[in-house]
């Protein structure tokens, strides 16, 4: 199918939503990427005060908002005269399905920080884990081993948020 045509106020109603919980994703990241920050310090800072060695860069991913993407669509949404909207295929699966072309990086960046968004990945991304596990596609998989642990030989992956981070 190439394209269809949709009602405006549905289209907009799922972008909202959408975007909201993209938003929500985001700040639950930013508190989690914080509080990561503050540990990492304080424990470079104990190492400094018992006259250890000190790794004085943090590698840390921060998180990524892409908040302003669902913002540009939904105004010029709200700039249209008409009822109905044309929407591809591309249109399609990001506006309705959420399926961004960066999706798949928002999720594996914050998913070291924001339980939400392991959850989406895990359910959303074929083939993602989400957890660090020897199959997983995040590009960040080896920080996000030592905060969500997946059962490898278990056909559904489970998050513990519990874990203590090592990185």
């Amino acid at each position: 199918m190439q394209k269809i045509k949709v009602e405006k106020p549905k289209l907009l109603a799922i972008l909202q939503k959408n975007r909201d919980a993209h938003h929500a994703i985001f700040l639950e990241a930013q508190k989690g990427f914080r509080k990561t920050v503050i540990q990492e310090l304080e424990k470079r800072l104990e190492l400094a005060r018992a006259g250890k060695r000190v790794d004085q860069y943090l590698r840390l991913p921060e998180p990524v908002d892409r908040t302003r993407d669902y913002d540009r669509v939904i105004s010029m949404l709200k700039m249209d005269l008409t009822d109905t909207v044309e929407l591809s295929e591309t249109d399609y699966s990001q506006y309705v399905m959420d399926d961004w072309e960066w999706k798949r990086e928002f999720l594996g960046t914050n998913q070291a920080y924001s339980l939400k968004a392991a959850k989406l990945a895990q359910s959303s991304l074929p083939g993602f884990c989400g957890a660090g596990s020897a199959s997983c596609h995040c590009a960040f998989s080896l920080r996000c081993a030592s905060r969500f642990r997946c059962s490898a030989n278990s056909p559904s992956t489970t998050f513990r948020s519990d874990v203590s981070q090592s990185w």
